[in-house]
């Protein structure tokens, strides 16, 4: 009996901790231009989401896994590549990206709308 009730406590609790781990929210999204690669992968590494411009028109999205993996994602925005997002920004910057978005390292699968994390 207290075999099976420590089995469930063992399964149940990282579960616990890891929705309590989780990111539910990013700031306002940074703006760089792509000569500032290196700068973007810095400010990601730190939480934030950032968008690489060629001139005015966003290129790429740098954005850290919400599950604080450490991996960062890189989703294109350009059309002319597939698979491409499509990111809209509201009057105060939050950031909403559609379609969703999977990661195959740690197996993430969520949406970003108006900056807050919702989850698969």
């Amino acid at each position: 009996m207290i075999e099976r009730l420590l089995g469930v406590v063992r399964r149940v609790l990282p579960a616990a901790a890891a929705r309590l781990l989780r990111r539910r929210h990013y700031g306002a999204g940074t703006r760089c231009p792509r000569t500032a690669a290196p700068e973007a992968e810095r400010l990601a590494r730190r939480g934030r989401l950032v968008i690489l411009l060629k001139g005015t028109h966003p290129t790429w999205l740098l954005a850290p896994c919400p599950c604080r993996c450490g991996e960062i994602l890189r989703v294109n925005l350009m059309p002319s590549g597939a698979p491409a997002w499509q990111l809209s920004e509201d009057a105060s910057g939050r950031i909403t990206v559609w379609p969703s978005l999977i990661v195959t390292a740690c197996g993430s699968h969520f949406w970003i709308t108006a900056g807050s994390v919702r989850w698969v």
